[in-house]
């Protein structure tokens, strides 16, 4: 629960040889944030993010058109796993999200992968465009541990909360190979 700030906006100012960092709690305990301020600028930025069981699980973000700044330009990501064995999947939620319904309105908590990923894009008039890579453990993705899961695997895209629902279609492709 505490905050990483990289005020260095080029790509290169968090290098990783191994390692990484560890963002697991969730916001009732207070997100662990990685907040790097990108500016105006267009690259390709990794942030080093595992989890506790020794995974490397990294957030790409290749930002393709720079956003409009109000001040300096950031995007904060945080991550953490979900409980597996709960009913339904996937608790607790980030914050501000009050469930895990597909545009018809059905629970699909047991499809969907035992991490969130919470992205912000802060100090934007106009956020930037990119292209966002989000990495999982295996067990999070199978019925491994006691999860109810069912998931297909190389089935598996993203989603993106409006603020009062999942916006549908799911965006993106999975690459199971590399989880």
């Amino acid at each position: 629960s505490n905050m990483l700030i990289v005020t260095n906006p080029l790509n290169g100012a968090i290098t990783r040889n191994n390692g990484y960092i560890i963002s697991e709690t969730d916001f009732t305990a207070g997100y662990g944030i990685v907040q790097w301020n990108l500016g105006s600028s267009t690259w390709n930025y990794i942030y080093p993010f595992g989890i506790v069981g020794g995974t490397y699980i990294p957030f790409i973000c290749n930002i393709t058109t720079a956003g409009v700044q109000s001040t300096t330009g950031n995007l904060s990501v945080a991550t953490y796993p979900t409980n597996v064995t709960v009913s339904p999947n996937n608790l607790p939620y980030p914050s501000g999200v009050s469930n895990l319904n597909d545009a018809s309105g059905n629970d699909v908590s047991v499809i969907c992968l035992d991490r969130f990923w919470i992205t912000t894009p802060n100090n934007y008039t106009t956020p930037p465009t990119a292209d966002a890579s989000f990495y999982y453990a295996e067990p999070e993705w199978n019925n491994s541990g006691g999860s109810t899961n069912t998931i297909v695997e190389d089935s598996l895209m993203a989603w993106r909360w409006s603020g009062t629902q999942w916006l549908n279609p799911s965006m993106g492709t999975d690459n199971p190979a590399a989880n």
